[in-house]
Parts: C-alpha cells; structure tokens; sequence
C-alpha cells in the first residue's frame, strides 16, 4: 500500500474546497454546468474527506498558501479563504508540534531549493516554494490543479521526494485500500 500519509494542499485545492464545500462536506449536488474534470476533482475530494473522516492523514499548508490567499482582492472572499486556511492551519499544526517542525527550517529550506536545478521547471516562485515547503515538512505527496504550471511538469520533477498529483488522481491511488478505514 503506498497511501500518503501527509499531504500539502496548494493554493488552488484550499480555494477549490471553498468553492465546493456544500458538495464536498455535506454530499451536495453539483450543478450541471460543471466540466467533467472539475466534477471528477470534487466527488475525489468529497471521498478522501469522508475516509480521511475514519484515516490518520495530515493535511499540511503553508505561509506561502496564506501570502497567496491574503493578495485576493475581493474582501469577502478574502475573509472567507483566511477562515478556511486558520481551520487548516489548527489542524496541521497539531501535527507540526508533534513532529518538531518549524517554519524556520522549512523556509531555510526553501530558500536553497527555489533557485535550485531540481525546482527550476517551474517558471513561479510560489509553486517551486510551495514544493519546497512540501519537501521541508516531510510530505509524501502535494494536492494540486495547477495544470499550466505544476502537473504538466510532473515528470520532469521526480527527483523531488514529494508525489504530485490531482485529488482525482490522489483518490485512485488510495481508493482500492479506502475499506482499511472503515
């Protein structure tokens, strides 16, 4: 079983999960305009919610996700991520104690691997920050939708110790062994 066991969300999935909570938290409808990627991103995330309910995942984000969150110029909107992200935050930081991690390391971190060969595929600091914070807090994997930036390069990024991938492709790599949290 290769399930991850701690996962950084980006940017994107903590808006995304936003955008979608009433269908992700409480099995909502989604409506008929959605595509067909957007629609298979949220019934993953709504499945890894309901197992991560009875798993022992960690969820991890970073300062970086919170600078990003706070740059969004519509002020409801604003407050609403900033809610979201303190919940987050609450949980991952339960973790972050128990494992002896600091925001100082991880940023003394990142600041060696965002110039780095191994991260200068991506041509956006955040994203090769935000991996590098990946790394830093012992990630197995990042969740992410940046297709433009992050997934289409993938391949070109497995010398970095952290998965990257969709939560629909999140949720078939640990979907065969969800009954293990039953």
């Amino acid at each position: 079983m290769n399930v991850p066991g701690r996962v950084l969300l980006d940017t994107n999935i903590v808006n995304f999960i936003l955008d979608w909570g009433e269908v992700i938290h409480d099995g909502g409808a989604i409506e008929r305009i959605v595509s067909e990627r957007d629609a298979e991103d949220i019934l993953a995330l709504r499945n890894i919610w309901i197992t991560a309910q009875r798993a022992s995942w960690q969820l991890a984000v970073s300062p970086r996700t919170y600078a990003e969150i706070s740059a969004t110029t519509d002020a409801i909107r604003r407050r609403a991520l900033e809610t979201w992200f303190q919940e987050l935050r609450f949980y991952w930081r339960q973790f972050f104690k128990e494992d002896d991690l600091s925001d100082f390391a991880a940023d003394s971190l990142a600041r060696r691997l965002v110039p780095s060969a191994a991260l200068a595929v991506l041509s956006d600091f955040s994203d090769r920050e935000l991996l590098a914070h990946a790394v830093a807090y012992g990630c197995d994997a990042m969740c992410t939708r940046d297709r433009k930036t992050i997934l289409r390069h993938q391949n070109k990024l497995r010398l970095v110790p952290v998965r990257i991938f969709t939560p629909t492709e999140w949720w078939a790599a640990i979907s065969k062994d969800a009954a293990i949290w039953v």
